[in-house]
């Protein structure tokens, strides 16, 4: 794995089958666990999610079964994983973090967006630990969910990646998923 500098930044990548996005969580929180085991101080740690389609495929099957069945009948166990920010909650929940929890709609180009809240946050004290999480569940059975996290616990480790991604050809404007995946935080199966 190449580094984007020398400092102690940690980076993690799993991938998965996908099932639908409340199984997948229990995948994605045994994972999580595997790499990252218990925060520190649950209170000073912060999960920021980056997702493009956390919710989407439940929100689908829960509303063709209201179609079907009409609203009576939909199975409820499944409404709350129609919400964006269900998986970010589910891994606070499953790890007792109380810290700020955030859930980004977007690809690795929101990844921008996405530090300056971490470099905020660990500037302001208000974590000492960040849990920056991109998950993007696969779209069906064939294609699998991909997992990858960064933990930061410095504003200088979050601002030396900002650095290097406004240092791409043409700003951040320039930057393509291409470019991105150089920086090995988006996974690819």
């Amino acid at each position: 794995m190449e580094r984007l500098n020398d400092l102690t930044r940690r980076e993690y990548y799993a991938s998965f089958p996908f099932a639908d996005e409340k199984a997948t969580m229990e995948a994605v929180n045994a994972a999580l666990q595997a790499i990252l085991g218990v925060p520190v101080s649950p209170d000073k740690t912060g999960i920021y999610l980056i997702s493009s389609n956390a919710g989407f495929y439940s929100s689908v099957a829960f509303w063709e079964e209201v179609l079907e069945k009409g609203p009576g009948l939909a199975n409820p166990e499944r409404f709350p994983w129609t919400l964006a920010n269900a998986p970010c909650g589910a891994i606070s929940r499953a790890f007792g973090i109380t810290g700020p929890n955030y859930t980004f709609h977007g690809t690795a180009m929101d990844l921008p967006v996405t530090l300056e809240q971490i470099d905020f946050d660990l500037s302001q004290e208000l974590i000492s630990q960040a849990w920056l999480i991109a998950l993007d569940f696969g779209k069906n059975l064939k294609e699998n969910t991909r997992l990858s996290v960064l933990v930061f616990s410095d504003a200088l480790e979050v601002n030396a990646l900002m650095a290097q991604l406004y240092r791409q050809p043409y700003g951040l404007e320039g930057l393509s998923s291409d470019a991105l995946k150089k920086f090995q935080f988006f996974a690819t199966d």
